[in-house]
């Protein structure tokens, strides 16, 4: 099973999943207020309303975050209210804007942190990609250069041969024998200038899918 944080932050999520998490995270703010209001100003209660929002974030995205941090800072006023009487409403909105940029600073961070993640598997799947393209590539070439090296073997074999036979056979050999040989000697000679060429375009093409697949690459 694949358990990589990239690929399961890349999971699709539907808009259905989206708004059940969002209501989820609203309702699970409301449960942290009720029991804030309950247990009074004596315990530090905002960090439970963190969790809300990271889930929210994580799940419906930055917008849904803010939103739930905006809910949790106004539950936790009114639970101030609620268990301040006789304490100027100051100091609880105070508390209230305070909470705001904490649970706002962590919906942001949460998304930050989704979105490094699905880039670094977009990225991890991109160089995956290229990397199949690439080595397809290089099995053609080589496919190429194995045919072109055992096409090779027959003009230059024809070449020594005729090679040789005229240098042995200068005196005993008549003019038409000499002409034939030095045109298979040429023919030989063109079929393998052809193979060189096959050669050089199988090098093109591999330079050219380096350059392709350094250009297709997302930066980091």
């Amino acid at each position: 099973m694949n358990t990589d944080p990239a690929t399961e932050a890349s999971e699709p999520r539907t808009p259905v999943f989206r708004a059940g998490v969002l209501v989820l995270s609203l309702a699970l703010v409301a449960i942290v207020g009720l029991i804030d209001a309950r247990v009074g100003v004596h315990i530090a209660f905002s960090i439970f309303y963190i969790p809300p929002v990271a889930l929210a974030t994580w799940c419906s995205g930055k917008l849904a975050g803010v939103a739930v941090a905006a809910a949790a800072a106004l539950t936790g006023l009114i639970a101030d209210l609620a268990t301040s009487s006789g304490v100027p409403h100051v100091y609880p909105v105070t508390n209230m804007f305070l909470r705001l940029l904490l649970f706002t600073a962590t919906a942001l961070l949460v998304a930050r942190l989704r979105e490094a993640l699905e880039r670094e598997r977009a990225l991890s799947e991109a160089n995956r990609e290229a990397a199949e393209r690439l080595r397809a590539a290089n099995d053609l070439k080589d496919a190429l250069v194995r045919a072109v090296v055992d096409d090779v073997q027959a003009p230059l074999g024809s070449i020594f041969a005729s090679a040789v036979t005229l240098r042995m056979g200068q005196r005993d050999l008549t003019s038409a024998d000499a002409a034939e040989l030095v045109g298979q000697i040429a023919e030989a000679s063109s079929n393998l200038s052809a193979l060189v060429d096959q050669l050089v375009a199988a090098e093109r093409i591999d330079a050219a899918t380096l350059q392709l697949e350094r250009d297709t690459v997302i930066p980091a």
